[in-house]
């Protein structure tokens, strides 16, 4: 948290404004009370909340937590894994509070969509997950909703110890400017010092999943939506665009080599056999040669992009 603020008034400022928070925590039980202060607020102003808590297991903690205090206001409940009675009913938003874990609200906005575009606030625990190379149900879920006709405000917690060009590159990706609400990404400015790249496989994968895509634009349109893909252009610096096009299309061959993926007869890609669908090693040998433009980087953007090629 910001130094000189309090949590009551950051909070209070969270509910009045209308742009993207990003709180740091200094512990899993403070980040646990920030976020469920923030749900509560919002939701006792007539903003529909959506809660995603870190792991499916503090799901049914969370929710008991937010029971005690909520009054009359109406919670609902999601697991990762939801029949189509219940996806039908979410998608109509029939809550004021609905709590979830990151991974569920990933899999929920793949179905509903429309879910996002009726929600004004949603708190994400642990933000800053989605840098790591695990962090692909972090980077869907947030993608997701950043895509949305309607995006909702985010509320994100990160660890207090996370680095300054960590912090930096999620607070520009999700346009945290204080009141001045989201602003729009830049993609031909040059961008300051950013953080490592996580690997794209895994959020190009994640995106197909959620919604299969004939066009290759809008393919690469929704990859720079997402975290991996922003911090991605902002390590590749001046004349990202055409880097950032080489090393999409080398990943994608390498996926479709892999047999994660596969071309379509109407030139997109579709999911490949569920069975190679795993993590792909990161050390695996690409099976297409590297982007000429990506050749003779200095040393230290080259150590830097290690990130952007890693299939994960």
């Amino acid at each position: 948290m910001s130094p000189g603020a309090s949590p009551q008034d950051l909070l209070r400022s969270l509910v009045c404004e209308h742009g993207n928070a990003l709180l740091r925590v200094d512990s899993p039980e403070m980040e646990a009370a920030v976020a469920a202060e923030a749900t509560l607020r919002a939701a006792r102003q007539a903003t529909r909340v959506i809660y995603a808590v870190a792991a499916e297991e503090r799901v049914g903690a969370a929710a008991a937590m937010l029971t005690l205090r909520t009054g009359g206001l109406r919670l609902r409940v999601a697991g990762e894994v939801i029949d189509e009675a219940e996806r039908l009913s979410l998608a109509r938003a029939d809550f004021d509070v609905l709590v979830c874990s990151v991974r569920g609200l990933g899999a929920l906005l793949s179905a509903a969509p429309r879910l996002a575009d009726a929600v004004g606030l949603v708190v994400i625990e642990a933000v800053d997950r989605a840098l790591d190379e695990d962090g692909a149900p972090w980077d869907l879920a947030l993608t997701l909703l950043r895509l949305a006709e309607l995006p909702p405000r985010i509320c994100g917690t990160a660890r207090g110890d996370l680095g300054a060009a960590a912090m930096g590159s999620l607070r520009r990706w999700l346009g945290v400017r204080g009141a001045s609400g989201r602003v729009e990404v830049q993609l031909e400015l040059a961008a300051p010092a950013a953080a490592t790249p996580p690997p794209l496989g895994p959020i190009v994968l994640a995106l197909l999943r959620s919604r299969p895509m004939s066009d290759e634009g809008e393919l690469r349109r929704r990859v720079l939506t997402s975290l991996a893909g922003f911090v991605t252009y902002e390590v590749l610096g001046a004349g990202a665009k055409a880097r950032f096009t080489a090393v999409l299309a080398g990943i994608l061959a390498d996926l479709v080599a892999a047999g994660s993926l596969r071309r379509a007869r109407d030139g997109g890609y579709v999911l490949g056999s569920p069975s190679r669908l795993g993590r792909l090693s990161p050390t695996a040998p690409s099976s297409s040669p590297a982007p000429r433009r990506l050749r003779g980087r200095p040393p230290t953007m080259a150590r830097a992009c290690q990130g952007v090629l890693a299939l994960g």
